[in-house]
């Protein structure tokens, strides 16, 4: 049994390291832009609807559903400059991974195994998404992504229901701080329909709340064409690195340092699926074969895979610690 001070030092440990990891240079062009915008938000009082900071598309729509993720950028480096953005950053991520731990927490099938185990994982999906920890909008993403991961494995361990019913006001602030809010009504639609829910009226009733809420924001619909647009051929493929496919330098060449943790992501959810027969799990069937295949077609998306790692090596990890602890 696993004592309360090996916790705490382990837990300590891993705090340490996302927090020293989180806490880099700024080096992403987009964070200026970003900071501008809620600049303008917070000395207008409005929210932005036209690009105004560019000559080539001066007087265009401008995208604004990150209004609310702009303003709290800004909001950080007035109070505290660049090091208040990095701690806003810091707890955005911190925050991310409390909630992803909760999440295997309620997967786990033994206390201590469980505990090592998600561990293990969540130093693996750090190091996964360690090139992707830029300050911006969809930085928002991966707390309210791991919020909704959470809700939905504790729903599935307690069938309570009550937890359930804030995830239509948890997609407002979603649809208001990131287009990523496009993946709320998706994780929670994947699972209603992996467990044959859809014919029960209140998780129907739950669906259709998300995805209206997700309209509550300046952008409406746009929230969802503007992901999907990317997804189904990004014109800027031939020059953005992040909007590219998977390639073989990606994974093998010189991207290797970036990606080797996504690779072993995935071949741990391969291995839980073929040969631990986890496709018998249509919800862990269908949420790798989604985020995956996303993955390959556009290198930003390694993130969310990512994410939704914690769900498809719970098992396995455990499985592993477990038959490790025997041989001891």
């Amino acid at each position: 049994m696993i004592s309360g001070l090996n916790r705490f030092l382990v837990l300590t440990c891993l705090t340490l390291l996302i927090i020293f990891i989180s806490m880099t240079k700024i080096s992403d062009y987009d964070f200026w832009w970003h900071l501008k915008l809620g600049e303008t938000v917070y000395n207008t009082g409005q929210i932005y609807t036209a690009d105004t900071f560019s000559y080539t598309f001066n007087g265009q729509p401008q995208f604004n559903a990150e209004w609310l993720a702009d303003l709290l950028i800004y909001l950080s480096y007035k109070s505290g400059g660049f090091y208040g953005v990095n701690v806003l950053k810091t707890l955005v991520i911190l925050l991310t991974f409390l909630f992803l731990y909760g999440t295997l927490k309620n997967m786990s099938k033994d206390e201590e195994a469980g505990f090592y185990a998600s561990v293990l994982t969540l130093v693996l999906v750090l190091f996964s998404l360690r090139f992707r920890l830029f300050i911006r909008p969809y930085l928002f993403s991966f707390l309210f992504f791991s919020i909704f991961l959470f809700i939905i494995s504790h729903f599935e361990k307690n069938r309570n229901i009550k937890l359930l019913y804030l995830l239509p006001f948890i997609q407002i602030l979603w649809a208001n701080m990131s287009k990523g809010a496009f993946y709320g009504p998706i994780l929670l639609g994947i699972f209603i329909i992996s467990f044959g829910m859809i014919k029960k009226i209140r998780f129907v009733v739950i669906l259709f709340f998300v995805i209206a809420c997700s309209f509550l924001s300046p952008a409406t619909y746009k929230i969802y064409s503007l992901p999907l647009s990317v997804l189904v051929g990004s014109q800027y493929k031939e020059t953005i690195g992040e909007h590219q496919p998977l390639s073989l330098m990606m994974l093998w060449g010189y991207g290797f340092k970036y990606t080797y943790a996504y690779q072993l992501l995935v071949l741990v959810a391969l291995s839980y699926l073929i040969f631990l027969r986890g496709w018998r799990n249509i919800y862990h069937l269908l949420l790798f074969a989604f985020f995956w295949l996303q993955s390959l077609i556009l290198v930003r998306m390694i993130d969310f895979f990512s994410l939704t790692a914690v769900v498809l090596t719970a098992f396995p990890v455990e499985h592993l610690v477990r038959r490790l602890f025997s041989s001891l």
